[in-house]
This record gives C-alpha cells, sequence and structure tokens, in this order.
C-alpha cells in the first residue's frame, strides 16, 4: 500500500469564466435539513485520456457560469454567490489502475484524502471540490465532493454531465440549470436526529461484492409468470440483500420489529407541474419507495415476495411523494433513516454517472467514497456485470454479523 505515491502538481480556485451575478439565493427546506449539510465524496474511473485535467479545468470554468451558485459559499440559509470559485487539484499517481485492480474494488487502496484536494479552515464553506488523477497506463480517476445542501446525487451528476458537453466542443449544457429552490413546497422543518450514544455507534463495515449471481434472469422469469408483473435486476437484488442482512442480524422480538428498505429515485419527473424546465433542478429532490415489514416476515419470505413488495412501494412513490412535501406525514413515512432497522440504497445506473463523458467516453466505475458511520447505507451497480452477477458497495453491517451476512449471501448466490 506504501508504494502508491500520489503527487499533486496544482491545487487552486477555479473561477466561472465570465462575471456572473452576485447576491443570495435561498436554499429550499429540504435543502436547509440538518442531514444535508455534509460533504459527499464519489469517484468515477476513465480507462484513457489525454492531458484530462488541463480539459476538465477548462470546462469547469465554462460550466459555473450557467451553474454559477456552485462558484459561491454556502451560508447558514441561503447560498451566497460570490464567485469564489472551486477548489480544483491535479495529481499524477505512481502506479496504473490495473495494478490497483481498480476495475474489481473501490480505489481504496489509496488513502481517501490522497484522492481529494486538500482542505482548510478557509475552505469550509465550499460547495464542490474535485482532483483529477491521472495514472501511468493512461487512465484517470475524477474525484469530487459536493455539499448535500446544494446538489443530491442525481443533481450533482447534472453538472458533471455539463462540464463533459462543454469539454467535448459544446458552448453550454444541452440541459440548462435552474435554482427554483422557492418554488419547491417544503415539508415541515425534519425533527432533529438522535445519533447513537458513542457505545452504540459501532461504524457499519464497509463491504462490496464483485459478484452476485443469484441467477436474476431464472428469478424474473419466475415472477413474471408467477405475477404477470416485470421486475429489474435492481429489484431482485435488493430483495435478496434485504432478506440476507436480516437473517444474518436475526434480531431478538423478530415479530414485532419492523425493518426498513429505503431505495432513492430521482424525484424530478414528479416536479413538472411546478417547474418549466425540472430536468435541470439541481437541488435536493430525491422521491423514495419505503418497505417496512416485521424482521420475522423479511426472514421467512421467498425473494420474489420481497420483489413484489419492492415494486409495490415503487408504485406508490409519486402519491407518498406529494404528501410528503405537503406535509402530510404518515406512520410510515422516513423520519429517521439512522437506525441499525433501515438500509438505505440507490441504483448507479439511475445517477446518471454513465452519461458522463468528458472526450474518452463513459466511466468504467463509480461510487461512493465514503458513508456515514450512523447509516446503513449501499450503492447497487445492476449494469457493471461481472461473472453473471452485479456490483454492490457500502455500509452494510457490524462486525458481529459479518460472518453470518457472508454465509447468507453465499447461500442466495448458489
Amino acid at each position: 500500500m506504501s508504494d502508491f505515491i500520489i503527487t499533486r502538481s496544482s491545487q487552486a480556485m477555479v473561477l466561472p469564466s465570465k462575471p456572473t451575478y452576485n447576491g443570495n439565493l435561498p436554499l429550499s427546506l429540504v435543502d436547509k435539513a440538518l442531514y444535508m449539510r455534509s460533504m459527499m465524496e464519489l469517484f468515477q474511473v476513465f480507462h484513457t485520456g489525454h492531458h484530462p485535467a488541463k480539459l476538465i479545468r477548462q470546462a469547469l470554468a465554462m460550466a459555473l457560469v450557467p451553474y454559477y451558485p456552485v462558484a459561491g459559499r454556502l451560508a447558514e440559509d441561503h447560498v451566497a454567490c460570490t464567485g469564489e470559485g472551486v477548489l480544483f487539484s491535479e495529481a499524477t499517481a505512481n502506479c496504473s489502475l490495473k495494478d490497483l485492480k481498480i476495475n474489481l474494488s473501490q480505489p481504496l487502496l489509496i488513502p481517501v484524502n490522497d484522492l481529494l484536494p486538500t482542505i482548510d479552515a478557509t475552505t469550509q464553506d465550499l460547495i464542490l471540490m474535485i482532483q483529477v488523477t491521472e495514472f501511468t497506463c493512461g487512465g484517470f480517476v475524477v474525484c469530487f465532493g459536493y455539499n448535500h445542501a446544494v446538489f443530491d446525487g442525481y443533481g450533482i451528476m447534472n453538472f458533471f454531465r455539463a462540464v463533459g458537453e462543454i469539454a467535448r466542443g459544446l458552448e453550454k449544457p444541452v440541459i440548462e440549470p435552474i435554482w427554483c429552490r422557492e418554488i419547491i413546497p417544503g415539508p415541515p422543518p425534519p425533527k432533529p436526529v438522535a445519533h447513537p450514544s458513542s457505545s452504540s455507534a459501532i461504524p457499519y463495515l464497509h463491504l462490496e461484492f464483485s459478484t452476485l449471481d443469484i441467477q436474476l434472469d431464472k428469478i424474473k422469469e419466475g415472477f413474471m409468470k408467477d405475477t404477470g408483473r416485470t421486475c429489474s435486476d435492481f429489484d431482485v437484488v435488493v430483495a435478496a440483500l434485504l432478506q440476507c442482512r436480516t437473517r444474518a442480524i436475526n434480531p431478538e422480538h423478530a415479530e414485532t420489529l419492523d425493518f426498513h428498505l429505503v431505495c432513492t429515485s430521482d424525484g424530478r419527473p414528479l416536479l413538472h407541474e411546478l417547474i418549466p424546465g425540472y430536468e435541470g433542478y439541481y437541488g435536493n429532490c430525491t422521491s423514495h419507495s419505503l418497505v417496512t415489514a416485521p424482521a420475522s416476515k423479511i426472514m421467512q419470505a421467498t425473494v420474489t415476495d420481497i420483489v413484489g413488495w419492492i415494486l409495490d412501494a415503487k408504485e406508490r412513490v409519486s402519491d407518498e411523494f406529494w404528501k410528503w412535501l405537503r406535509g402530510e406525514h404518515s406512520d410510515k413515512s422516513i423520519t429517521n433513516v439512522c437506525n441499525y432497522e433501515t438500509i438505505v440504497v440507490t441504483d448507479v445506473d439511475e445517477l446518471g454517472s454513465k452519461d458522463v463523458n468528458y472526450g474518452w467516453g463513459a466511466p468504467v466505475q463509480s461510487g461512493k467514497l465514503s458513508y456515514s458511520d450512523h447509516m446503513v447505507y449501499c450503492m447497487v451497480d445492476s449494469s457493471l456485470k461481472i461473472e453473471g452477477g452485479v456490483r454492490i458497495t457500502g455500509r452494510l453491517v457490524r462486525e458481529e454479523h459479518l460472518q453470518a451476512f457472508h454465509d447468507e449471501m453465499d447461500k442466495a448466490c448458489n
């Protein structure tokens, strides 16, 4: 591990290439939720590129003209559009992507801090930071940290698609970005989330499954035959994951203790009645499908049963999303995802990372660099088929449940 060395050749603020609006813009009530005020760290891996850092830096400056709030600074309840810029680093590695086996695992053989710009007290209110690291094989990795109060996962991918479009020669993004935070109806301010005490806040282990051959096609065909409904690879994998994890934990009082599955999805299509050009909205607008059931029911069900529950939850998304925006919370609404009984899952395919292209094609891999110690969260990349399976990464179980979880996953894979 010590043989892998990252050397930064430069680090500076990238400013918008033209003068932009100077003033304050409001955040939505969703943006201002306490749990949104954190930096999220993602990465994208590309097999080849020619001086990518220079090209991306130039395109970034141009993209910051229509996306001018991103070059500002985050204040308590708004963004100050100051044009101070985005922190950008250029770096080189003394190894190849192959040396890191980067196609089969997250690039955590190199410390996360080496893949991102260095920040200090003067840059704590940044909205975005980016580092482009070039490897000896000609490939490169783009790592970025973004403040969740300004972007959600779908919004940040809108931004990087725009950077890619400009890098490939367009004068402006295909989809025009819009702010419009004041138009979004907001739920009541969320209740403060009480994190577990230090004695019980055991970090969930970061796990990765590069192969999950759970006979996806066979299960989908059987589900179609039994129910007349279609389902996706994602639906099947998440159903199996929920069951394996619940069985591994095997909680006391399983008959009365509910476990929860939260599948995130892009809420922008639901905004078309409110915002013209809603596709360009890059603030927090995530809808959720929620599956809730006693642990005993999850453990005893078939995978196809759970797939049906997931599809039923997806069909309720539109109605429940609008109820949530109007503040009409039900007993099953998502009020606290920071508990061990709740797993939050995102489909990497839906985020749109595969649509980012700086001129040398789509990323061969993308994902999170870090996860909250207090949240059970994973990302499923059903497009990255490895030996007939898919890729799952995330913080999923505590150490005392690790072996049982592996055992249950092994059963599901055979």
